[in-house]
């Protein structure tokens, strides 16, 4: 390990605690809305759960940005890039949806900006939800499934720093 690597350490328990915000911040806005828990949906209407669905997205958008700033830490590149391969890889529509709820105006004016052409306003309206899966854009996200790959992708950035820490400074 280099000099450099060990300075950066400073930096990684920065992004390290971005990411642990981020990751609770993802599953509170889950279990807040009982996304998890379909027999309290009957409480919670639909259009409700469709925002919940959409802070839900963005939460999980946030931990990989995290996630990937841990990341730029060499000595801890490798690990922390292989989470989140897994984790692009549990949840392939989550760009795409996430893309699509940040930058909403672009896509109910059918605007020539969209990051996702095949997408028209006419969609933007059609969702559907069963208690674990979400359904929107032709894309489905189940929340259990994502919450299962945030806590993955969290635990890889944990043990990664934890690792870096232990590792004597340099000379």
């Amino acid at each position: 390990m280099t000099k450099e690597d060990w300075n950066n350490g400073t930096s990684l328990n920065r992004r390290r605690r971005s990411v642990f915000v981020a990751k609770h911040a993802s599953q509170l806005r889950c279990n807040a809305a009982a996304l998890r828990h379909p027999s309290r949906m009957t409480r919670i209407s639909f259009s409700v759960t469709k925002l919940i669905c959409q802070f839900f997205i963005v939460a999980l958008r946030r931990l990989r940005r995290s996630a990937e700033l841990a990341a730029r830490v060499p000595a801890v590149s490798d690990t922390i890039l292989r989470g989140i391969a897994e984790f692009d890889k549990a949840l392939p529509n989550l760009r795409k949806m996430r893309n699509v709820g940040e930058h909403i105006d672009d896509y109910a004016l059918d605007s020539k900006r969209r990051h996702h052409p095949d997408i028209d306003r006419r969609q933007l309206q059609v969702s559907s939800w069963d208690g674990t899966i979400f359904v929107w854009l032709n894309a489905a996200l189940n929340v259990d499934d994502a919450l299962s790959a945030a806590q993955e992708l969290f635990l890889t950035v944990r043990n990664a720093a934890a690792d870096f820490q232990q590792t004597p400074e340099p000379e």
